[in-house]
């Protein structure tokens, strides 16, 4: 009974945090505007790449990490800086959005970083809500958005996708002591 208790004290505080900074973190960065070389740390004043866009929100969120060392990393090391192997989820070879959606349903709500051939944002999926949240560098609206994972944007253009559920597993766990995510180089 202990672990099942535990276990789902540890699937409730996920969706709790999941849900923080899908409403209380990245709505403040929305139009934030993209710049290739953008570090900002700050919503809506100066600019921010896609990278450091996810590893601010990040770090916003409590998580200890080179927040600079971590935005520099192609976007699956991002995603392997905090998860396993076999919490992330490849999708290559231009796999439908349908199957993407199908996919991503299955696995669940929550947040989920993708990472891209050459871009890097989170997903945030609610049923069949499903939207791609990152510093776009698509033009003329180069700014941080949440648009439908559908829509024109690098999620529906690339042909290489890694999924990684954030909040699920041990990375509660390890978030809620502490632990400090070591990026590779």
């Amino acid at each position: 009974m202990k672990r099942v208790c535990k276990s789902k004290s540890v699937k409730n505080a996920g969706e709790l945090f999941a849900n923080y900074i899908d409403k209380q973190i990245v709505p403040h960065w929305i139009g934030t505007p993209w710049d290739y070389n953008g570090v900002t740390q700050t919503p809506g004043k100066g600019k921010i790449a896609c990278g450091y866009f996810v590893s601010t929100c990040l770090a916003h969120l409590g998580f200890k990490v080179s927040r600079i060392r971590l935005a520099q990393q192609p976007s699956q090391r991002i995603i392997e800086t905090f998860m396993k192997r076999s919490q992330r989820k490849i999708l290559a070879g231009g796999i439908s959005m349908e199957k993407i959606r199908a996919h991503l349903k299955k696995q669940g709500d929550g947040i989920y970083i993708v990472g891209l051939d050459t871009h890097v944002g989170f997903v945030s999926v609610e049923g069949d809500d499903m939207a791609f949240v990152h510093s776009s560098y698509y033009r003329p609206e180069s700014y941080v958005k949440a648009e439908r994972i559908d829509s024109r944007n690098p999620l529906n253009d690339s042909k290489y996708r890694v999924f990684g559920k954030i909040f699920a597993g041990d990375m509660v766990i390890k978030w809620l002591a502490g632990h400090q995510y070591v990026v590779k180089r």
